[in-house]
């Protein structure tokens, strides 16, 4: 274990400097049209949405808390033998609570699964169920300029609650890294063949 500390104050990557239930249009309008983007699915689907990069090296681990810090990190993303069940339950977690109070899903992509992107979504009126539209984008050639306040105020404070959420993902991550310990454990596994033989002859 590295540490036992607080990460909320050391990542503030993503969430917005402004309050957007508040902000003044110009603001909204900066916020929405200078926002990092990332393709929806593939480079040649060319649809593109709000996104985020959490690749480590955006994420200052060594410079904030050390060199250990930063090998545990890259051994958690990278090892194929480690269970990361627990984590990747608390990220599932957050994304589920961000779909629930928005009716849009987060999702990663990227060939790495270095980018969390911002996905639009349809609800199945027999089923009820929520699809995801992995292919679609969102606000491509959106032109803020002429948008009403109050669709422009509704869609930044979409996009500041992803990024918030996006937040929360990286500091849920970090603290992983600094408090959750990786224990090899060795397990004995009985299994039951069938074979089928001819009886010893006498």
């Amino acid at each position: 274990m590295l540490s036992n500390q607080d990460v909320s104050y050391k990542h503030a990557l993503f969430r917005p400097a402004s309050d957007m239930h508040t902000a003044d249009r110009k603001t909204l309008e900066d916020y929405l049209s200078k926002h990092f983007r990332y393709y929806t699915m593939n480079s040649w689907n060319q649809s593109t949405s709000y996104a985020n990069n959490i690749k480590l090296y955006n994420l200052n681990i060594a410079a904030t808390y050390g060199e250990d810090a930063k090998d545990k990190a890259w051994r958690i993303v990278c090892d194929p033998e480690l269970d990361r069940t627990e984590l990747d339950i608390a990220i599932g977690d957050i994304m589920s609570d961000f779909q629930a109070n928005t009716g849009y899903a987060m999702g990663i992509n990227g060939r790495s699964g270095g980018y969390i992107v911002l996905y639009d979504t349809t609800r199945d009126p027999y089923t009820n169920a929520v699809n995801v539209l992995p292919g679609r984008g969102i606000d491509m050639n959106a032109e803020f300029p002429v948008w009403d306040i109050d669709s422009l105020r509704e869609r930044a404070e979409l996009v500041a609650a992803f990024d918030e959420a996006c937040e929360q993902i990286v500091e849920t991550f970090m603290q992983f890294v600094l408090d959750a310990e990786i224990v090899e454990q060795t397990r004995t596994i009985e299994i039951t063949t069938r074979h089928l033989m001819m009886p010893d002859k006498e």
